[in-house]
């Protein structure tokens, strides 16, 4: 049994003859038990305090050494350096997570080393997926995004991108803003948009198109109409396209919001930079290819080639 190490009556303590509330000692010869005994009984009636005891007992203990045979005193020297170095049973791998041996003390885990928590994780690491990682870099406007812990501060995370908070009027509808910013997210059909930022109800009309491709060389056109105050398009499906031939007259009849503005714009099926009104995405500057929504008819436009 190692010193300090618990012990029960099978295995009294050669110094003190009891083991409750003590610890095992080495065995010693008869001569420093003896010593040992009577320096305890000498200070019974004087000062019993811990540090009268200690000394009282090394002092003796040292002193009964010097006269034990030379064999048992190496005994007792082998057997001390013995358990200096074992640490009776603490660990000597400064690898362990208490580090050196009886140190106690507990060191952090680096870089892809296992974890529990942050606090195991060295400094400036965090423990993530059992792991000790660096924390995540947060991401710059335009970068891509899960949540708004992923973007730097004041951006948030919208349609996982990192963007300013959502203002009114900045052009993108976000979320939560379809009732309140129709300058944004534009009304339905029959509405228009208030400077409040809703949308007011006014009922439809319809305007009465007409268009003649004089483009005869250059191929088919494509149109498209656009009431960029309400955000409406026809054809509503993007995929889809109004078609006039080489040399065709093309009609079209809409339904649209009472008292809006309609604009139209093409380009050529077969692509190029040439564009007719306000183009096919409706983004292009125009003088004369918006019209008022009030069931009236449009004279005839000629598609000339740009």
């Amino acid at each position: 049994m190692c010193v300090g190490g618990s012990c029960s009556d099978p295995r009294r303590s050669r110094i003190t003859g009891r083991c409750s509330g003590r610890r095992y000692a080495p065995p010693l010869n008869a001569q420093i038990v003896r010593r040992t005994r009577r320096d305890l009984a000498a200070v019974d009636d004087g000062d019993r305090s811990p540090a009268t005891l200690g000394r009282s007992v090394d002092r003796r203990i040292v002193m009964g050494i010097h006269s034990m045979p030379l064999e048992a005193t190496m005994r007792v020297i082998v057997a001390g350096a013995v358990l200096a170095i074992l640490g009776c049973g603490g660990s000597n791998d400064p690898s362990s997570p208490t580090g050196a041996a009886g140190s106690g003390t507990q060191t952090c885990r680096a870089a892809t080393q296992a974890c529990a928590a942050t606090a195991d994780c060295c400094s400036t690491l965090i423990c993530s997926s059992s792991v000790c990682v660096a924390p995540p870099q947060c991401r710059p406007t335009g970068g891509a995004c899960a949540a708004t812990a992923d973007c730097c501060s004041p951006n948030v995370c919208l349609q996982n991108s990192c963007r300013p908070a959502p203002v009114c009027g900045d052009g993108t509808c976000d979320a939560g803003e379809s009732a309140t910013c129709c300058k944004d997210c534009g009304c339905s059909m029959g509405s228009t948009c208030q400077t409040s930022g809703t949308c007011f109800s006014v009922g439809t009309s319809s305007l009465h198109w007409s268009f003649q491709d004089n483009c005869l060389t250059a191929g088919t056109i494509q149109l498209r109409f656009f009431d960029r105050v309400n955000h409406l398009v026809w054809p509503a499906d993007n995929a889809q396209v109004f078609v006039i031939n080489p040399g065709d007259t093309k009609v079209v009849d809409l339904s649209c919001t009472n008292g809006s503005t309609v604009c139209y714009g093409g380009n050529l099926a077969a692509g190029g930079t040439g564009f007719w009104g306000a183009g096919i995405d409706g983004t292009q500057a125009c003088d004369s290819c918006c019209t008022t929504c009030n069931g009236a008819s449009t004279p005839l436009i000629n598609l000339l080639c740009q």
